[in-house]
């Protein structure tokens, strides 16, 4: 009752909507009139039901572009009816209990416009994302990735993606040496990748020595040896090694040489 008069009151202004750990389920707000919201922040909200969730999406899904589900209970089933037609940023960090249904359907109607898809913590199965044509930034922390799925990620974004957080994976970077150019790619993070190999890391870097700017190695086991076929990476500004215990001075040579 709070949230339905609450928003009642601003529907014909209100374009952020910051509902982050509270209480609210969402359902009961069938009299609300649309809203303009152009964000909506429901993480942390436990109660939050897919009943709920239908009702506030349907109520701004023609100006919604960024929506965070972070942390929820919600499946993402049930959704089908909902069109996102403006969404460019979508975070599911978390989402335990999000299915690859469910995904599909959030995606379904917003895959053409779709910027931002933080998947950090979930289970899904990447083969079963539709084309995204505008995807620029993706998070697979803590996603178990395997090195054949990163490659098909890599190979159907290497015109779009920028950002690319494999942070804490099991990939080993080996396998890349079919993979198109990454032709806009600007930041990796790989902290925590214990599996990455030196020769994982040069086949990676090889793709996008051109464009990348940011790189983090933090808390991987690579010594940064065998990278002298490297290219020069011309634009590369942060390097960050931190937690590298296996990193020779052989290795930091080699490394530097190639951002100097």
């Amino acid at each position: 009752t709070g949230l339905l008069q609450l928003l009642a009151n601003c529907s014909a202004t209100l374009k952020d909507l910051n509902l982050d750990d509270t209480g609210i389920s969402g359902e009961g707000l069938e009299s609300l009139p649309l809203l303009k919201l152009e964000k909506l922040d429901l993480g942390y909200c436990q109660n939050l039901t897919i009943t709920g969730l239908l009702q506030l999406l349907g109520k701004c899904s023609a100006t919604l572009a960024d929506l965070s589900l972070d942390h929820t209970g919600i499946s993402g089933e049930g959704l089908e009816s909902i069109s996102l037609l403006k969404l460019e940023k979508l975070d599911l960090e978390f989402c335990r209990n999000l299915t690859n249904t469910g995904l599909l359907q959030l995606l379904a109607y917003c895959s053409a416009t779709l910027k931002d898809l933080n998947l950090c913590g979930t289970e899904i199965y990447l083969e079963s994302l539709p084309f995204l044509k505008q995807l620029e930034k993706v998070n697979l922390n803590c996603c178990g990735l395997t090195n054949e799925e990163l490659l098909e990620l890599l190979a159907k974004y290497s015109a779009t993606l920028k950002d690319l957080n494999l942070n804490w994976t099991e990939i080993s970077g080996e396998g890349l040496e079919s993979l198109p150019v990454l032709k806009q790619l600007k930041k990796v993070n790989l902290w925590g990748c214990k599996h990455l190999t030196n020769t994982g890391l040069l086949q990676l870097l090889a793709k996008c020595s051109a464009t990348l700017e940011d790189l983090y190695l933090n808390g991987t086991k690579i010594s940064g040896e065998g990278l002298e076929s490297l290219p020069v990476l011309k634009k590369l500004e942060t390097l960050d090694l931190k937690y590298c215990q296996n990193l020779t001075n052989t290795g930091l040579l080699q490394l530097l040489a190639k951002c100097s």
